[in-house]
């Protein structure tokens, strides 16, 4: 069996990893020794920072999106993507 003690996960809020985020920017470190310095795991953070610059909430349900008032005239042609996350898109083409 390992001395090595074990590492209990800590819940951080928003707040929190806003406040590590904006710390790491301050430091001028690069993430590996900011997280490793602070115990941190580095894919949690790569996640909270894109999600805080995305203004994306890690618990957000999607929302309804109506398009009812979209006007399509006759023949023009259009493009619609959607980015429904982890690289997956639906694109709607008419043209």
């Amino acid at each position: 069996m390992s001395d090595t003690p074990i590492r209990s996960r800590q819940y951080r809020h928003r707040a929190d990893w806003q406040n590590l985020v904006d710390q790491w920017q301050a430091s001028g470190e690069s993430v590996s020794v900011f997280c490793s310095r602070n115990k941190i795991g580095e894919s949690s953070f790569y996640k909270w920072r894109q999600q805080l610059v995305q203004g994306v909430q890690p618990t957000q349900t999607p929302g309804f999106l109506d398009l009812s008032g979209l006007s399509v005239s006759g023949s023009s042609p259009w493009r619609i993507v959607l980015k429904l996350g982890d690289g997956v898109e639906l694109e709607l083409n008419r043209g």
